[in-house]
């Protein structure tokens, strides 16, 4: 069951967080440079899910930006300098606003994000005051017609199962002190 959960949210969680990606990339980018925001995105317009359609930011121009930032900070690094800001110079403005729009689009997905984990420990949270307030976790005992079911001795720290006078599993014996409600 838990695998199950986990290939659903990588499932859903992937394309989710790529679209709130796009969508905060290319909001951020349309509001401040709609000129530069018509040359950088898709022809297409995607949605995800009931989620309104988005034209994000085309990744192969993206990816040649990206590129000729990794190109110049490589050739800085040659000459011993390793100062970012003397990277983002060798781009032209329309592709520093791009770049600049990608990197507000990430932190926008991440702290987008970041809320799923605290609704996730909020209800985990009220389940634990639910179940102190009804004295606990009690586990249901399902019994069905004519099976046979192993309940233990608490004396003796055998298994016996009901009905058949026999024990089913002995334990080892407990330590001296010990108590049955403490283990």
């Amino acid at each position: 069951m838990g695998g199950i959960g986990m290939m659903s949210g990588g499932m859903l969680g992937g394309p989710g967080l790529g679209y709130a990606k796009d969508r905060f990339a290319s909001a951020q980018l349309e509001s401040a440079h709609p000129a530069v925001y018509a040359e950088y995105r898709v022809a297409e317009p995607r949605g995800w899910l009931f989620f309104r359609e988005v034209a994000a930011l085309d990744g192969r121009k993206l990816g040649d930006v990206q590129t000729k930032l990794a190109k110049a900070r490589e050739k800085l690094a040659e000459s011993g300098i390793y100062d970012p800001k003397l990277a983002l110079e060798r781009l032209t403005p329309e592709e520093r606003w791009v770049h600049d729009a990608s990197i507000q689009g990430d932190r926008q997905t991440l702290a987008a994000d970041a809320v799923i984990p605290a609704v996730m420990a909020l209800i985990f949270f009220g389940l634990l005051i639910y179940f102190r307030s009804i004295g606990g976790y009690r586990a249901v005992h399902l019994e069905g017609a004519g099976l046979a079911t192993e309940e233990p001795d608490l004396q003796s720290g055998n298994i016996v199962v009901p009905g058949s006078g026999g024990v089913a599993a002995r334990h080892a014996p407990r330590k001296s002190g010990a108590s049955p409600e403490g283990r």
